[in-house]
């Protein structure tokens, strides 16, 4: 329950999660494809997209970094009459200087090296966006085939059910046997216990495939 309650973003032991029978709770269906915008959403998605963002604008940086830089360079000196005299003029310099780091060896290295590890965070991002889709459509493909499931068993339950209704009346009419009434009733009991687990196997599955989209496809 303290997990359902994290799960939902009520404080923990709050009691405020949704209360319910399990036969009462929809069994969604899945969408038929698992779009992109849901799965972006995941945060191993979302965590590898900002990754390969940061290291391609690490790597844009770089390369910007070897373009030609012109500044102005101020400086001065003091001009003595001798070398123990006090000074008599100050001489000013000033002059435009010009950094080519292009032919500068270390500033290439980064350059190479931001590259390469831009070139790994994509291929990070990859690997996560596959890993989310096939996550996904295992996920839709186990929750269409166990809604299938359960409806074949809601209604054997059902149609069980009938049969018992109708095997109490012929009882109270004395035309069957106690032993029928009660093989009929262990029968529907039955199916109405496997009706349940199918429906409970369902939503479980329905719950994985809002994990796999990233909390939803609705």
């Amino acid at each position: 329950a303290l997990r359902l309650d994290t799960l939902m973003g009520v404080p923990a032991g709050s009691g405020e999660a949704p209360r319910g029978r399990l036969r009462d709770l929809d069994v969604p269906a899945p969408p038929a494809a698992a779009p992109s915008e849901f799965l972006a959403r995941r945060p191993d998605v979302a965590a590898a997209e900002a990754r390969v963002r940061a290291a391609f604008d690490i790597a844009r940086a770089a390369k910007l970094d070897l373009f030609p830089n012109l500044s102005l360079k101020l400086g001065g000196s003091l001009e003595a009459g001798a070398l123990t005299g006090p000074a008599k003029s100050w001489i000013a310099t000033a002059g435009p200087l010009l950094s080519i780091p292009v032919f500068d060896p270390a500033r290439l290295a980064e350059v190479r090296q931001s590259d390469a590890e831009a070139a790994v965070a994509a291929e990070a991002y990859r690997a996560a966006a596959l890993r989310a889709f096939e996550e996904a459509e295992g996920a839709m493909l186990s929750l269409q085939s166990r809604r299938r499931q359960a409806q074949r068993a809601a209604a054997t339950a059902a149609k069980l059910a009938e049969v018992r209704k109708r095997t109490g009346d012929r009882f109270a009419e004395g035309l069957v046997s106690q032993l029928e009434v009660l093989e009929d009733e262990r029968q529907s009991l039955d199916a109405q216990r496997a009706a349940l687990q199918s429906r409970e196997a369902a939503l479980a599955d329905a719950a994985a495939v809002f994990k796999a989209m990233g909390g939803g496809f609705r």
